[in-house]
This record gives C-alpha cells, sequence and structure tokens, in this order.
C-alpha cells in the first residue's frame, strides 16, 4: 500500500509484473537492472545502494534501496525483496 500511495500506482498496474514494466517502464533504470541480476546470479544482497531518478508523475526522488533473493522452495523460481526509502529532502 505504501509503494502504491507514494509512486502513485494501483495494484492492477503493479501486482504480478516485473520492476522494469512498472509505470510504462520507469523503473526499467540500467544501473537497477544490473544489481538486481547480480542478486538473482550470485545470491548476494545490497544495502543503502543511493539511487536518483526522475519519475514522471512524482518528480526527482533520491531512493536507498536493499535487496535480497528470496528462495521459494519447491518453485524453479526465485524473487527479490525490495526495500525501498525515500531520502529525498533529507
Amino acid at each position: 500500500r505504501s509503494f502504491y500511495d507514494h509512486f502513485k500506482t494501483v495494484p492492477g498496474e503493479t501486482e504480478k509484473r516485473p520492476i522494469f514494466e512498472l509505470g510504462n517502464g520507469q523503473w526499467n533504470i540500467p544501473a537497477l537492472r544490473t544489481l538486481l541480476d547480480e542478486v538473482l546470479a550470485t545470491d548476494r544482497s545490497f544495502e543503502n545502494y543511493a539511487m536518483e531518478h526522475d519519475f514522471p508523475q512524482i518528480g526527482h526522488r533520491k531512493m536507498l534501496l536493499n535487496a535480497r533473493r528470496i528462495r521459494q522452495e519447491g518453485l524453479n523460481t526465485d524473487t527479490i525483496l525490495l526495500a525501498i526509502e525515500d531520502v529525498t529532502g533529507k
């Protein structure tokens, strides 16, 4: 719910979709893609990765990202838990 409110989106436009497709591709950021691909490939997490980006609806944001791979027993796919802290103006 916090993600929907903060990034001005709704569940129907977000759930079960890769992050890179959200908001007409506004999350398709090469550095973020590289980091998340590495999380899946190497099972390494990252913390407090500083990222800045211009979003069409909410403007320029400074964020800290944390991510780790989540292994799902019995399934052939892994997912990533991604935490986003907006530190714009802090």
